[in-house]
C-alpha cells in the first residue's frame, strides 16, 4: 500500500530500516553459532587465538555493528519524529512529494554510510590500537615466576584491603604483599626479589 503522508513514508522507512538491522544481527548470531557448534564444536579454545584473528571473524563482526547501528540510528530518528509529533500535534502532515522521498532516501542512506563507518574504523591500521580488548603476550616474555596460586591471591588482596586505611601503598609493601602469590614452580628468576 502507498503512503500519502510524509510521515508515513518516513515511519516505514524506519521500520524497514530496524527490520533490515535486525536481519543483518540474526545472520551474524547464524553464522556465530554455526562455527560454534559445528566447526570448533569442543575445541574453540584451542583455536580461539586464530579465529578471533581471522579476517572471517572480522567480517561478520563487521556485518553485526552495521546490523545494531542501524537499529540504533533507525529508533533513535523515529523516536525523534514521534516526540515532534507530539509537540506539534495540530500540524498537518504534507503529502508525498519527490522532494520528501529524496530527503527521505538521503537520510537511510547517511544512516547506512555512518553504521559502515563506525563497524570498519576498527579495522583501519591507524585506528586499531585503539579498539583492543585483550592482549596475548609472547611465550617467551616471562611476566609471571610460576603458576598463580589463587588462594594466596585471595589471602594477600584480602589483607591490603583490610587494613588499607592503615597503611599507604608502597614498592616495599607490594613486593612484600605478592612474593607469594605464584609457585615460584617455571624456574624463572624470581624479579620480585632484591639480589
Amino acid at each position: 500500500r502507498r503512503c500519502e503522508t510524509s510521515v508515513a513514508l518516513i515511519n516505514k522507512s524506519l521500520i524497514i530500516l530496524i527490520s533490515s538491522g535486525d536481519f543483518l544481527i540474526g545472520c551474524y548470531l547464524i553464522v556465530i553459532s554455526v562455527y560454534d557448534t559445528i566447526v570448533f564444536k569442543k575445541g574453540y579454545c584451542v583455536h580461539q587465538i586464530d579465529w578471533i584473528t581471522s579476517v572471517k571473524c572480522s567480517a561478520i563482526g563487521i556485518v553485526s555493528t552495521i546490523g545494531s547501528q542501524i537499529s540504533l540510528f533507525s529508533m533513535t530518528v523515529l523516536s525523534l519524529i514521534r516526540i515532534h509529533g507530539i509537540w506539534n500535534p495540530m500540524r498537518i502532515p504534507g503529502e508525498v512529494n519527490v522532494k520528501k522521498g529524496l530527503q527521505i532516501a538521503t537520510g537511510i542512506f547517511s544512516i547506512a554510510i555512518a553504521s559502515a563507518a563506525i563497524a570498519v574504523t576498527p579495522l583501519i591500521g591507524k585506528f586499531e590500537d585503539f579498539f583492543v580488548n585483550a592482549l596475548k603476550f609472547p611465550e617467551e616474555l616471562h611476566l609471571f615466576i610460576g603458576t598463580p596460586n589463587k588462594q594466596q591471591m585471595f589471602n594477600t588482596l584480602e589483607g591490603y584491603y583490610g587494613r588499607m586505611k592503615a597503611r599507604t601503598l608502597s614498592w616495599d609493601l607490594i613486593n612484600k604483599m605478592t612474593r607469594q602469590m605464584f609457585s615460584h614452580d617455571l624456574n624463572y628468576k624470581d624479579h620480585t626479589m632484591k639480589e
